[in-house]
């Protein structure tokens, strides 16, 4: 249910306060009385009277004519014959009383009618002049000849129509003074009417027919109030006052009704304008639409230092091919040089529309303060026909509260965009209030904002764009806070932009049944590194639309981030779930440079949570930027799950520039799997960790990467740490797979470490490599400062399937290990008599082992149990070392072994060998170059003294 907000006794006393004002006394006028005493002081006139008619002939362009007396009974009639519409007429009462209009007055030009004690248009009067000014202010004479219209002045009294004053077409009608009250009708079509209250006022007559008016000085207890009708279609209404103590006092009140519609393609415009201090009310209407065909909305502008539309006021700027602008408070995002209030509000009863009716694009509403803004009403910018887009709205303050509806909507799809921009703000499931309830205009800008899931729901229509963005202030941090569900009902696209963090805590994000949801979640916007993302138990569901995840400066190069000891720049723990049903999921997240010495933080850790993309692409980017903290960059744990299918493809982008791992995969059972033709990849980088570290270590883990029929690559770089370390211990298992079609890729580089290290350790641990079809690539490369091994496959597992496993159904095998210093190119360690290193392939699949190692053995065995095995393909063994070491073996059995129709070839400095290797008793044997042993062929390695096998080769006989 809609929040109900009634004002306060202070607040209805104030919008109360000007409605006993009385302009003078009101004394008994005679139905015939004419104005008296008419003197010609400038200018050439002739002023007769004729019972109970005056007249004005006019013989110069400007007249000025002093009164004792300017009063008009009910049945007398005052006319002005002047030379032409521009002729302006002056008249100055000079007496005691103010002026009573209770009869006619017409002229062909411009009247000016001066009273210092006030004038009245009673009830029934009738004014028709070209253009009229009445005024309780005064102007010089020498002003007035010279065509300068300043009106400045003390004098006390008011200056009211309650009756009926026209302006011919392209006319004006200005009533001024330090109190002027309309409560009848004035109507200037294609002109001007201006209600101004101050002490000093200059009026500027445009060509066009209207006036721009400024108040250049207070007066005490200004106001401006219109309970009747102003019209000015096709041209503009303004009402304006400056109060010099106004402090909650209304300066301008609009109970009535104001128009100034479009007419003959010339919009309207409405303008309330209080200065800088006071209140600026309309609870009646504003007009400014434009319905007829071909016509637009107008514009209508509400500022002052406190702005409200309250109980059922109503502003329509719709328009029949666009929607006009409605400004309250101020304009989009505090630009120009519109004043900014420094509080607006609008009530559950209000309505605001600017749409398009029968096509175009919807108009822009602004509903913006400095302090507090507080929104419980109706706005509209509807698009319509085929291409016709919804249009822009804003409700911003520092502290704000949104329980309204907004309808963005558009036939075409395209809708509008709210922008919602606070401090804090908090998305709740009521319309509580984040400013003081005392009154809708006291200040309160350290509060927390608020906003209603319902109305967010509500307003999530079709091609809705909606940004909810916060900065920061005073006691306040510029968070967003989700606390209740949001569920939008349209095609639509919504972006929390976060000054700092974005929370979410047991709620979710989600859309319509068949309605897609563009997401994005970003933070950092103040890019302190000190702005990051977390989802605790969250369910974020877009039906097909994107999810980013990210920095909020620009989402596709900054970070949410982290500058906090054991923070993370996105979190997603306890059951979170992201499902985008073929939608992309993006995600950058970072630990900032300026992270405190010795710090632990994480880029991104995502804990018992799934990301599913359907058939969408996932992109994970994740920096932990502070050489002097610590924490890895991505960690996957916890049970959970990265998933794609059909064409998505998933890709895993981390670097770690502190100490600790690039990407970290461990605890309970993890699997990130592209189960259709897509492709999976994992890139991380680290200084003194692995680049990627793949590791189960809990008991009956399971680690799991895997595609169907694309490509699986994983690729680690580090400086002291291991490129890519796959582990297993206790009963673990590391699993990489690849379907039917699909190929497998690891390469890993460290410049102190080894490049590669495959290791499964525990009685029980397993880690398997297979393809069923495709190729099968692992390498690692050590640096010159390293003496470990390129690529290190080490077993301590035993029993049958477990320790390291190779395997391709039929698909070509390639080790290929480079040590730039002294550790061996390809090592092969099962660490114990009970490990075992199975490298297999099956069909006609290939195995080729590339060895290269600058200071040690080329191809190393040591230890358990290690098989190199094809069945009907060829094993290659190209090797290279320069010291001569090409293979060597210590302890344990390996095998070299190709079955069926399967060969073995060994390349040593581009020459091919074959036969049989055995060392058993002398440590150098001879083969003859080009031969090949095909069929069923096997040969155990055994160890010489020196632990070494030497390979020579002789021309053939």
């Amino acid at each position: 249910m809609r929040q109900s907000h009634v004002l306060k006794p202070l607040t209805f006393a104030v919008l109360c306060a000007l409605y006993g004002l009385v302009p003078m006394p009101a004394l008994a006028l005679d139905n015939n009385a004419l104005p008296t005493n008419g003197q010609v002081v400038a200018g050439s006139g002739v002023i007769s009277s004729n019972g109970n008619v005056l007249t004005v002939n006019q013989g110069s362009d400007r007249l000025i004519s002093t009164w004792d007396t300017f009063n008009i009974g009910k049945n007398a009639q005052v006319n002005f014959l002047q030379p032409g519409a521009s002729s302006v007429a002056l008249n100055r009462v000079t007496g005691s009383d103010g002026s009573q209009i209770l009869g006619h007055l017409n002229a062909n030009g411009q009247v000016f009618l001066i009273n210092p004690q006030g004038v009245l248009f009673g009830a029934g009067s009738m004014v028709d002049v070209g253009g009229l000014v009445a005024s309780s202010l005064n102007i010089s004479n020498s002003d007035f000849m010279a065509g300068k219209n300043v009106f400045a002045g003390q004098g006390g009294g008011a200056v009211v129509n309650q009756g009926t004053i026209s302006a011919r077409d392209g006319g004006s009608v200005a009533l001024l003074g330090a109190q002027v009250r309309n409560e009848g009708t004035v109507v200037a079509r294609l002109g001007s009417v201006v209600l101004g209250g101050g002490e000093k006022i200059t009026l500027d007559f445009t060509g066009d027919g209207l006036i721009n008016v400024e108040v250049n000085d207070p007066a005490i207890g200004a106001s401006v109030i219109n309970r009747g009708l102003l019209s000015a279609n096709g041209g503009a209404v303004t009402l304006t006052a400056r109060d010099s103590q106004a402090m909650l006092s209304n300066v301008v009140n609009n109970e009535g009704v104001i128009e100034a519609r479009s007419l003959q393609q010339r919009n309207g415009r409405i303008i309330l304008d209080g200065g800088d201090s006071g209140v600026v009310v309309n609870s009646g209407v504003l007009d400014v639409s434009g319905k007829q065909s071909g016509e637009r909305g107008g514009n209508v502008t509400m500022t002052g230092q406190y702005v409200g539309l309250f109980d059922s006021g109503r502003i329509d700027a719709d328009g029949d091919i666009g929607g006009g602008t409605v400004l309250m408070g101020g304009d989009y995002q505090g630009s120009g040089n519109l004043h900014q209030a420094d509080s607006t509000f609008m009530g559950s009863d209000a309505r605001i529309s600017a749409n398009a009716l029968s096509r175009g694009d919807g108009g822009k509403v602004i509903l913006w303060s400095k302090d507090s803004t507080r929104f419980y009403g109706d706005i509209s910018v509807r698009g319509a026909g085929s291409q016709g887009r919804g249009g822009l709205v804003e409700t911003s303050g520092h502290a704000l509260d949104v329980a309204g509806i907004v309808d963005l909507s558009a036939v075409s799809g395209q809708g509008g965009s709210w922008l919602i921009d606070p401090f804090n703000i908090n998305i709740t499931n009521g319309a509580s209030t984040g400013t003081s309830t005392s009154s809708p205009f006291t200040p309160n800008a350290g509060a927390s904002s608020n906003l209603s899931s319902a109305t967010l729901n509500a307003s999530l229509s079709e091609g809705a764009n909606i940004l909810v963005t916060t900065s920061s202030g005073a006691g306040t941090s510029g968070d967003i806070n989700v606390l209740s569900n949001v569920k939008g009902v349209g095609n639509a696209t919504l972006t929390l932009q976060a000054h700092r963090n974005i929370v979410m805590t047991n709620t979710s994000i989600s859309n319509g049944t068949g309605k897609t949801l563009n997401v994005s979640l970003v933070s950092n916007f103040n890019n302190s590194g000190n702005g990051s993302v977390a989802l605790s138990n969250a369910s974020i569901s877009t039906n097909g639309g994107n999810l980013t995840i990210s920095g909020a400066v620009d989402p596709a190069t900054s970070w949410a981030s982290t500058n906090v000891s054991n923070g993370v720049g996105i979190s997603m723990t306890n059951g979170t779930r992201i499902s985008t049903s073929g939608g992309d999921i993006t995600l950058r997240g970072a630990t900032s440079s300026s992270l405190a010495a010795g710090s632990t933080a994480t880029a991104i850790n995502i804990s018992r949570s799934t990301l599913d993309a359907g058939g969408g692409n996932i992109s994970i980017t994740a920096v932990q930027a502070s050489s002097t903290g610590s924490g890895d960059a991505f960690v996957l744990t916890g049970g959970s799950n990265i998933l794609t299918s059909g064409a998505g493809s998933i890709s895993v982008d981390s670097t770690n520039l502190g100490s600790g791992n690039g990407t970290r995969i461990f605890s309970t059972s993890n699997t990130i799997a592209a189960t259709g033709s897509g492709n999976l990849t994992l890139r991380g980088s680290a200084v003194s960790g692995s680049g990627v570290l793949v590791c189960s270590t809990a008991t009956s883990s399971t680690q799991t990467l895997s595609v169907g029929s694309g490509t699986l690559t994983v690729q680690g770089t580090a400086d002291s740490g291991k490129g890519v370390f796959l582990a297993a211990s206790t009963t673990g298992v590391v699993t990489l797979s690849a379907g039917a079609g699909g190929t497998l890729a690891v390469d890993g580089f460290s410049a102190g470490d080894s490049g590669t290290v495959v290791n499964s350790t525990g009685t029980g641990s397993v880690i398997n490599l297979t393809t069923q079809d495709g190729s099968l690539s692992l390498s690692g490369t050590a640096g010159a400062a390293s003496s470990a091994p390129g690529l290190s496959i080490r077993s301590g597992a035993s029993g049958a399937g477990n320790g390291v496993n190779i395997l391709s159904g039929s698909g070509d095998i390639r080790l290929q290990g480079t040590a730039l210093g002294v550790g061996a190119g390809v090592s092969f360690n099962a660490t114990n008599a009970r490990g075992f290193n199975n490298v297999m392939t099956g069909g006609s699949g290939n195995l080729t082992v590339t060895a290269r190692s600058a200071g040690g053995a080329a191809l190393s065995f040591d230890n358990g149990t290690n098989t190199l095995q094809v069945v009907d393909g060829t094993l290659r063994l190209d090797l290279e070392a320069p010291a001569g070491n090409y293979i060597s073996q210590s302890n344990g059995t390996s095998s070299i072994t190709a079955t069926g129709n399967g060969a073995v070839l060994i390349n040593r400095g581009g020459l091919i060998h074959n036969g049989l290797l055995e060392a058993t008793s002398e440590p150098t044997r001879q083969y003859h170059q080009g031969q090949m042993v095909g069929g069923t062929w096997s040969q155990v390695l055994k160890p010489t003294a020196t632990d070494e096998v030497s390979i020579d080769v002789v021309q053939p006989l």
